[in-house]
């Protein structure tokens, strides 16, 4: 079964923890579940107000942070309910994904966030797990 774009469904939440469950419902339900995945559009066909109360939270959390920590996240500008409130926020960004994307990043902040403080750790997590909990001051 397939939906045309605007269909959408709403209803109860349900966790899938077994990953054979959870294939197994996406390839024969005829509701997908309730997931935020790569898609251009950004459309959700099942749990329409749950992804959308979650993208809400996240900016309210982003935008009312004094740190944020990006860990192994491409920036992609067309991704505006993840990115835009990371452009908005006056917290200082703390930024980790590797060379490549640390410069992509870079970029990303010279166009969106100037004048706010950005820090970059160039290499993966596992190579500044403590030095991002030393910025995030956890111990």
């Amino acid at each position: 079964m397939t939906f045309n774009l605007g269909v959408s469904f709403d209803g109860g939440i349900e966790c899938i923890t077994d990953p054979l469950e959870f294939q197994q419902r996406v390839n024969n339900d005829a509701i997908p579940p309730i997931m935020s995945y790569f898609e251009p559009q950004k459309r959700n066909p099942s749990g329409t107000s749950f992804i959308a109360s979650q993208r809400k939270r996240y900016e309210r959390l982003v935008l009312s942070s004094t740190k944020v920590a990006i860990i192994g996240l491409k920036v992609r500008p067309f991704d505006t309910h993840i990115w835009n409130p990371l452009a908005r926020t006056d917290a200082e960004l703390i930024y980790c994904s590797g060379q490549q994307a640390g410069a992509e990043f870079l970029e990303w902040t010279k166009q969106n966030r100037n004048g706010k403080s950005n820090k970059i750790f160039g290499v993966y997590f596992a190579d500044c797990f403590e030095e991002i909990c030393s910025e995030l001051e956890i111990t």
